[in-house]
C-alpha cells in the first residue's frame, strides 16, 4: 500500500530542515505525485487515478473525490483551476477543478 504523508517543518537550522510526519492517507494505488492548492491536495495515484483530498486538518486528510482515467496517472500540474494530468501511455487529460473545495 502507498500513502500520502503530510509533514510540517518543526524547526530549521543551518544544516537543513527537520520534518515530522503529522498525518497520512492510504490511497488505493501508488501515490506518484501531488499538487496542493489551499486545503485541497490532488494525488496522481497511478492505477488508482486521481484522488482529491481535504487537508484542512493535516493530521487527518479526508477524501473529497476520485476520478478514474484510462491509463496510469503519473504526474499533475495545476494552473489556476485547470488540472493537467500526464498519463503513462503518452496521453494527457485535463480537469476543471474550480469546484474542488474543502
Amino acid at each position: 500500500r502507498w500513502y500520502v504523508f503530510v509533514a510540517v517543518m518543526t524547526s530549521s537550522c543551518v544544516c537543513g530542515l527537520q520534518l515530522v510526519v503529522i498525518g497520512s492517507y492510504d490511497t488505493a494505488g501508488t501515490a506518484e505525485n501531488t499538487v496542493v492548492s489551499g486545503t485541497v491536495c490532488y494525488v496522481a495515484d497511478k492505477m488508482g487515478g486521481l484522488v482529491v483530498l481535504n487537508v484542512s486538518d493535516p493530521t487527518a486528510p479526508t477524501q473529497l473525490a476520485t476520478l478514474a482515467v484510462n491509463s496510469n496517472l503519473d504526474s499533475l500540474t495545476l494552473s489556476g483551476s485547470i488540472l493537467l494530468m500526464a498519463l503513462s501511455q503518452g496521453d494527457a487529460a485535463v480537469a476543471d477543478v474550480s469546484s474542488s473545495t474543502a
